[in-house]
């Protein structure tokens, strides 16, 4: 496989998912969790929660998100939004994140 040799030119494991995938970016902000908007990413995406920002539904949880859709969330400059927590179940982290105050590894 292609990962053997990249490990073996000393490729991180975050360097190689760079390589192959788009990074998507996930903060916690007032205990609830934001994801980076990068609209264009979202077309033809169908909706598995509401998309809203300051208080408006850009999108409703189902519908398809279309190129309208887009152009209104970058008009609004939308930056983030929020997500529900089971959103993120089961996706792939490219790096370790560990609690600061604790040393405890949180995910890997």
């Amino acid at each position: 496989p292609a990962t053997i040799i990249l490990r073996a030119l000393n490729y991180t494991t975050e360097q190689i998912l760079d390589l192959f995938f788009e990074k998507v970016v996930f903060e916690i902000r007032d205990n609830k969790l934001q994801m980076e908007l990068i609209p264009e990413r979202l077309r033809g995406e169908t909706a598995s929660f509401d998309i809203e920002a300051n208080g408006k539904v850009y999108v409703e949880k189902g519908r398809r998100i279309t190129a309208r859709h887009i152009r209104q969330l970058e008009k609004d400059d939308i930056q983030h939004i929020e997500v529900p927590v089971e959103y993120i179940a089961g996706k792939v982290v490219s790096k370790d994140y560990v609690d600061e105050s604790t040393g405890e590894l949180i995910c890997a």
